[in-house]
């Protein structure tokens, strides 16, 4: 084989191990993402999803699991209390998701949601009650009423307060009296999911 050609293909070769090694990396971080953030090691978390994203971003893909290492992060740097940079991350993320091929109903749905909470928390009401109203009609047609009523009852709350702190009243009440209903209209006394706000986390910080 020709010098030119045996070097050409020899870099091929490193260079296609070593995006091999920055996937198995990249997978192993966002597991180590999963296990810090269950137990509330949030910086522990947002560290090991930053590598995880490095080495996705490394290794040229998938762009869905990007856009998963983005939300994560995004996730955790707000719950360590960085809310300009949680928002970039977050913003990052819903775009990542909203240009694959097939976007994934729910990913999108958590990410406008969390995009809602960082931007309650970082004093942007009307922006937060936007997202908040892109996501509701989303959730709905997930079966989140079927599915964890009162989980969603506290998910309509936190609409409410940034209705609230938007000044705007009528649409506010309109939606408390939905959650209202919700919680009147249900079987169950506890939510499955319970939603946790930055600005409350990061209150006494």
């Amino acid at each position: 084989m020709h010098g030119t050609a045996a070097t050409a293909l020899a870099a091929l070769l490193i260079a296609g191990c070593a995006t091999d090694i920055n996937r198995i990396n990249a997978s192993r971080y966002y597991e180590t993402g999963l296990a810090f953030e269950a137990r509330k090691q949030y910086e522990q978390a947002r560290e090991a999803y930053w590598r995880a994203l490095v080495n996705y971003r490394s290794a040229g893909g998938p762009q869905n699991a990007i856009s998963a290492a983005t939300y994560n992060l995004g996730r955790m740097t707000g719950l360590t209390c960085n809310f300009p940079l949680a928002e970039q991350f977050l913003q990052e993320a819903l775009n990542v998701e909203e240009q694959l091929p097939s976007p994934e109903p729910g990913n999108i749905t958590k990410r406008l949601g969390e995009l809602a909470n960082i931007s309650f928390a970082l004093g942007k009401f009307e922006q937060s009650a936007a997202f908040y109203e892109r996501a509701v009609p989303r959730l709905e047609q997930l079966g989140i009423i079927q599915d964890d009523p009162i989980g969603y009852a506290l998910y309509l709350d936190g609409y409410a307060n940034a209705l609230d702190k938007a000044r705007q009243a009528t649409k506010s009440a309109e939606i408390r009296r939905r959650a209202i209903s919700i919680r009147e209209q249900s079987p169950l006394n506890t939510a499955r999911f319970t939603p946790v706000y930055y600005h409350t986390v990061c209150s006494g910080k």
